[in-house]
């Protein structure tokens, strides 16, 4: 590695700058967003169940790894530097999983810049992801591939990876993870930087020789819709506007909306919008345990009239009914099981 440019040489070090690692198992969708200092993030629950999951993260030489999985499915979306550019891939399944509305096949980079996130994952995968500064890397790219910039790297893609190079690369993040997390390693800063360096080599290996970069302008049509629908349902605090009420407010038709949210979402409307409602409810009940808040003034302020079978579907998404999540509770980095080290 001594000859090859490195991150560390090519970023000055700043004071502020993420260190250590850890790992973290999840009870709630939202401890995803409390572990990941930095990350202005959103996370929805959007199967049925109680949410269990694991987050594993190593930071150094700036590069950040991590490894995340759930059993439900769940949208991400935020943001958190225009500094940072992210490499992803998904290990298992990828059926309905969504990058910024593309659609993910099985052994794809997801590629973007790391200023906004929007990714659809599926219940049971793997997200395994590398965030690196766009400084060091625009640094790296000349002397890497004897051209400038690739103006690409500035957007959000999904590109296949190069043939027979996902399962490697899979396994030698996880190897990198897995030195840089277990307390026995305790890898010197110079060493956990060497191996950021390394999986970011692998990581830009597996980047196929061209890329298109294209964006359909019915794909930004169609998140233009999608979000407008939303803001019109969450906004409407004391109400539940029907569908055919929201695609009035939209001007778009129940079909070209169902077509949109499937497309980008890979959900319906009805299913999208219930539980972004619901969960809308669970974060404010969390937030409002003991504080003397109660199930009915929460619910009420969110739309929901019929206590019977507002708990009934609160409890069929996240597993308990609305009085549990209310009750006494642990803080999420209490809860989580967590081993952190540097």
């Amino acid at each position: 590695m001594d000859s090859e440019p490195t991150l560390a040489a090519a970023v000055p070090g700043g004071r502020d700058e993420p260190r250590g690692a850890g790992s973290a198992e999840l009870d709630d969708v939202e401890q995803l967003a409390q572990l990941r200092p930095g990350w202005r993030l959103d996370v929805l629950q959007l199967s049925p169940g109680r949410y269990r999951g694991q987050l594993r993260w190593a930071w150094a030489a700036r590069a950040g790894l991590f490894e995340e999985v759930g059993n439900c499915s769940v949208r991400q979306r935020g943001e958190r530097d225009a500094g940072l550019v992210a490499f992803a891939m998904l290990c298992g399944p990828t059926a309905g999983a969504r990058f910024h509305g593309h659609p993910v096949p099985p052994e794809s980079l997801l590629i973007g810049r790391g200023d906004t996130l929007d990714l659809c994952l599926p219940a049971g995968a793997s997200l395994l992801s590398l965030l690196v500064p766009a400084q060091g890397l625009r640094a790296l790219w000349p002397g890497l591939y004897g051209k400038p910039w690739s103006r690409w790297l500035d957007g959000q893609v999904v590109v296949p990876a190069r043939p027979g190079m996902a399962a490697a690369l899979a396994h030698r993040h996880r190897q990198a993870l897995d030195a840089m997390t277990l307390p026995a390693t305790a890898l010197s800063a110079q060493a956990a930087a060497g191996l950021a360096d390394a999986v970011l080599l692998e990581w830009l290996q597996a980047i196929p020789p061209t890329v298109r970069a294209d964006e359909p302008a019915a794909l930004c049509a169609q998140r233009r819709l999608v979000e407008k629908a939303c803001t019109e349902v969450l906004d409407a605090a004391d109400e539940t506007p029907s569908l055919q009420e929201v695609c009035r407010r939209v001007g778009a038709s129940p079909r070209r909306l169902q077509h949109c949210f499937q497309a980008l979402l890979g959900v319906s409307p009805l299913h999208y919008l219930r539980a972004a409602r619901l969960g809308a409810v669970r974060r404010e009940l969390r937030r409002a345990a003991g504080s003397g808040g109660t199930v009915q003034e929460i619910a009420h302020g969110h739309g929901f009239w019929h206590m019977g079978a507002f708990s009934a579907e609160y409890k069929r998404l996240f597993g308990e009914l609305p009085t549990a999540t209310l009750g006494p509770r642990l803080s999420g980095a209490r809860r989580a099981r967590r081993s952190c080290s540097g």
